[in-house]
């Protein structure tokens, strides 16, 4: 029924946006590596973000090609797709019990210079549109876990002044990324208007993804990953909040409504 009705959306007239089709320029490249998180550990090809940093001219305007060759047909290497989960034990905890890891995904470092390229862009629109419900705070510039202390800590001195009770319900998602449902987020991304090459692009950075596990040196057999977004992509946080963005209808005043990227209080 999701997909039939995605199609549907998919199929209908929409307004262009000149941010879902205009090529990506040299000065969005330089901000992405510029913002790149440095000293991690690389993909499976050994790129670092520290080598793409370091390019000359050409090598960077190769590169630059590259992506605006992957926006225009929306297609990504499998490489861009393809994660090496490696298990590190929490300290503290038996390894024998599996609950006792935390699985750290090691990415390419060229596909999250395109997606940190492709979230500037999805980003600024969902924020100059004003889609994004007012009450989610996490991931946001300019608000933080601040904003939602001071919102409940009021709710709760007015409470107390007209001699009133407050509950509080506090909701923490475990394994936020990992649930969440790829065709509902992307008859969702229609939803907010977003369409073309932008639409595309998400749709196939979503589709046909996949996993292996590194332990010791020793790599197991590639998995598809059918549902849940990339774990270290600068795309999941803002994709994570369109997911959860038409939340707040369901919460209903006098209820205050709080959230923080996977946490809510209610």
């Amino acid at each position: 029924m999701i997909d039939k009705t995605r199609k549907e959306w998919e199929r209908r007239p929409s307004v262009e946006n000149r941010q879902f089709y205009t090529d990506f320029t040299k000065a969005e490249l330089d901000g992405a590596l510029r913002k790149s998180k440095k000293g991690k550990v690389p993909g499976r090809n050994g790129v670092t973000q520290e080598m793409l940093c370091n390019m000359g001219p050409k090598a960077k305007n190769a590169l630059l090609r590259l992506y605006n060759r992957s926006w225009h047909s929306g297609a990504t290497p499998p490489a861009w797709r393809t994660a090496v989960v490696v298990p590190i034990l929490k300290e503290g905890k038996k390894a024998s019990d599996l609950a006792s890891y935390r699985p750290i995904s090691l990415t390419s470092a060229v596909s999250k210079t395109m997606e940190s390229m492709v979230n500037g862009r999805l980003y600024y629109y969902m924020e100059d549109s004003g889609l994004l419900d007012e009450n989610q705070a996490g991931f946001r510039r300019h608000r933080s876990t601040v904003d939602q202390l001071m919102l409940f800590t009021q709710s709760v001195i007015n409470s107390w002044q007209c001699n009133h009770h407050t509950v509080a319900v506090f909701v923490d998602l475990k394994n936020a990324y990992d649930r969440v449902w790829r065709g509902g987020l992307l008859l969702k991304l229609q939803r907010y208007g977003i369409n073309g090459r932008m639409y595309n692009w998400l749709k196939g950075f979503l589709s046909n993804r996949y996993i292996r596990t590194k332990v010791n040196g020793v790599y197991s057999r590639t998995r598809p990953s059918k549902e849940g977004l990339p774990q270290g992509s600068a795309l999941s946080c803002t994709l994570f909040l369109c997911f959860l963005n038409d939340l707040h209808p369901h919460l209903q005043p006098p209820v205050v409504r709080g959230r923080h990227l996977d946490m809510a209080v209610r």
